[in-house]
């Protein structure tokens, strides 16, 4: 199987669409627990830009795990360790660029 069918195999999988649901679940959870915890149960208009910016970064980030890990699903175990841990670390990064970023859009970040 050429890397061309593999991709396109992998871009119409229903998994793909599962993982990107994941992704945003665990975004939207993370950063829903942070707003509650710093604001006090004080909803504001602000944290409705944040919260859709962060988990939208989430389904990517989710997303881009996913075919990252189903790419090189045949590769030797300590490589797929690796890319795991990789993986892990992006998606947590990505979460927190795309909060820092959804912070400074509404003026809280400073």
């Amino acid at each position: 199987m050429t890397w061309q069918n593999e991709l396109l195999q992998v871009f119409q999988s229903k998994l793909l669409i599962k993982r990107a649901g994941q992704g945003a679940g665990i975004a939207l959870l993370l950063v829903s627990l942070f707003l509650v915890i710093i604001s006090k149960a004080h909803l504001e208009p602000w944290m409705l830009v944040s919260v859709s910016i962060v988990t939208i970064a989430g389904a990517i980030a989710g997303a881009s795990y996913y075919i990252q890990m189903e790419l090189f699903r045949n590769w030797a175990t300590w490589l797929r360790v690796l890319l795991n841990s990789l993986g892990v670390l992006t998606y947590l990064v990505v979460l927190f660029l795309s909060l820092v970023y959804a912070l400074s859009l509404t003026g809280h970040w400073n």
